[in-house]
């Protein structure tokens, strides 16, 4: 899953043939229940306003994610007196224990060489003001994977491109010799991880997780603290004193310059890493405000791109900015729709 909050509403036969194998029945439920945050099955009319409005907060709440709710098809046809609820004020998870925190915080001030790597528990959780916070406090670089794009600003000095094996050399290079890695709302995909042994072999992990069952699932870490990406990292910026990697960052700087993001004329103007040329090669001045929603696999992976992208993407409820018309430098049109050859390589394949 990827955090999104939906409700699906199906409906299935009557109660007295439910179960039966009934003409056009299906165990909806069952079938969906591996890729669901939650499933109902409502049989009684009464029962249903109760349990839509409880689908739709569990939906939202904690780590987002699908919830289906079954109806028979006599629930459909009843009637019944309905009741108007006013929304209950969703709880505010408590931070963890001050044990965690302090073996967070001694991680932080130990750490020569820190990266953030944030994922979209950060838009989702709306901590992006947090992110950017926490990230000059610590003075340390940020790359973001698929799903945190636009988290954080691009035209930070900070920033370093996507991570993984659609992202720039310059982020998969800094998690390969950071020796703290600060995940926040990631889940160590396969496309970005990729071998889990060799990811990040010369760094402690911290991870910052709204879901306890992703913490240690696909990749060991050394502390872990679990709850609200933006109430988390705003206790650690005020927690932590300043802290300062001039070494560090003025190598990232470089490794920025050598390896520039500029739209490559072989790759139907696709952005790619290049040891010459602006990094701002290709982009379009003015800034469409619309939003975008991508095809599957290579044209998801266009959009997010430095020429196509704008600005930030605060929260959950802003789409990715897509800069005016995917045109290159001459005006002419790109094929943005066709799939970037080649690929970059992950982490642990830099030697």
């Amino acid at each position: 899953m990827d955090s999104s909050p939906i409700v699906a509403i199906t409906c299935n036969v009557a109660n007295p043939i439910l179960g039966k194998d009934s003409f056009q029945e299906i165990d909806i439920t069952g079938i969906s229940m591996p890729i669901t945050k939650y499933n109902f099955i409502v049989k009684d009319v009464r029962e249903l306003a109760g349990v839509l409005r409880r689908a739709f907060r569990i939906a939202r709440s904690g780590r987002p994610g699908p919830v289906l709710v079954d109806i028979t098809k006599d629930v459909t046809a009843a009637v019944t007196d309905y009741e108007a609820v006013l929304p209950a004020a969703e709880a505010l998870r408590p931070l963890p224990a001050e044990e965690k925190i302090e073996e967070a915080l001694a991680l932080l001030k130990a750490a020569k060489k820190p990266c953030i790597m944030a994922g979209g528990g950060v838009i989702l959780s709306n901590a992006a003001e947090a992110l950017t916070a926490f990230a000059h406090r610590l003075d340390a670089p940020v790359c973001c994977t698929l799903m945190g794009q636009g988290a954080f600003d691009q035209n930070d000095p900070l920033y370093t491109g996507m991570v993984g094996m659609h992202g720039t050399k310059t982020s998969n290079y800094t998690v390969s010799d950071c020796d703290l890695l600060v995940v926040v709302g990631a889940r160590f995909s396969d496309r970005v991880a990729g071998s889990p042994k060799q990811f990040a072999a010369k760094a402690k992990i911290l991870q910052i997780d709204i879901d306890e069952a992703e913490v240690n699932k696909n990749i060991h870490v050394a502390a872990s603290l679990v709850g609200d990406a933006a109430a988390l990292l705003t206790c650690l910026t005020e927690k932590l004193p300043a802290q300062r990697h001039a070494d560090w960052v003025t190598e990232i700087q470089a490794r920025k310059e050598r390896f520039p993001l500029q739209i490559g004329e072989g790759t139907h103007g696709a952005a790619r890493d290049s040891g010459a040329g602006s990094a701002h090669a290709g982009r379009c001045d003015h800034c469409d405000r619309g939003r975008t929603a991508p095809d599957v696999g290579g044209a998801a992976l266009c959009v997010p791109q430095p020429e196509n992208l704008s600005h930030e993407r605060r929260s959950r409820h802003h789409g990715l900015r897509p800069r005016c018309g995917h045109r290159r430098a001459d005006g002419e049109a790109g094929q943005r729709g066709r799939e970037c050859r080649g690929r970059r390589l992950l982490p642990h394949e830099y030697e």
